[in-house]
């Protein structure tokens, strides 16, 4: 009988989680994971990158309680949006660096010494209409935030809290704040959860009743902010 209750204590400590983090305000949030590697999906890339695992844990059992995976659509050249789609990953990536008190003037520089060295008098919007120009932005994001990460992974005492919205739908993401998530100890507030923010998650929860997130948040190929390679 003891044997089988060890067995039954590990597989309860073990089980995944499947329970997504709530819209608005999240407290006791680690970073449990990164990865930066290429995902596919039946062979073919997902156009997908900077996979961040958030879990939120109860801190009183030492247990993760929910989790939710973002990530951010790869820059392309050819879309209206990839301007802000550029700015979306910067901002919720400084964030994260800036919480965790990662030097946000190096990963700022860092960009932008390769915004001068593709030799567009630095005009970003122009760079993210050229395929070669889009590319390198997007490495210069990823490789500057993983310079900035490094070590601040996994660690359960580093804990902040955040501030999730929905997209139209229902999917999780960041909020597009540029304090979208602080260290749990700051005195500075998260943002309010605006109005407009409130209407998209609760017209998703009955507009997409076909289309509801999994048990994780995430969407049913990834989820991909849409606002916006090793693991760590």
């Amino acid at each position: 009988m003891e044997e089988h209750m060890n067995i039954f204590k590990k597989f309860v400590i073990t089980i995944p989680v499947k329970t997504p983090l709530s819209f608005g305000h999240n407290d006791n949030i680690f970073i449990e994971s990164i990865d930066f590697n290429e995902r596919r999906r039946n062979g073919i890339k997902i156009n997908a990158n900077t996979f961040i695992k958030l879990s939120k844990l109860d801190t009183a059992k030492n247990k993760v309680i929910a989790n939710t995976e973002i990530s951010f659509w790869d820059l392309d050249h050819t879309k209206d949006f990839v301007y802000n789609n550029f700015i979306s990953q910067f901002t919720i990536l400084t964030a994260i660096i800036e919480a965790t008190g990662g030097s946000i003037e190096e990963y700022e520089k860092f960009v932008l010494d390769v915004v001068d060295s593709l030799d567009s008098n630095g005009d970003i919007e122009i760079l993210l209409k050229k395929k070669k120009e889009a590319a390198a932005l997007q490495s210069a994001l990823i490789e500057g935030f993983k310079a900035q990460i490094q070590g601040k992974i996994g660690k359960k005492d580093l804990l902040f809290k955040c501030k999730m919205i929905s997209n139209k739908k229902g999917y999780l993401q960041p909020a597009d704040d540029i304090q979208w998530i602080l260290p749990m100890d700051s005195e500075q507030e998260l943002p309010k959860v605006a109005s407009r923010e409130r209407t998209i998650y609760e017209k998703s929860k009955t507009e997409n009743s076909k289309a509801k997130p999994d048990a994780t948040g995430n969407a049913p190929e990834i989820n991909v902010a849409s606002n916006s390679l090793d693991s760590i």
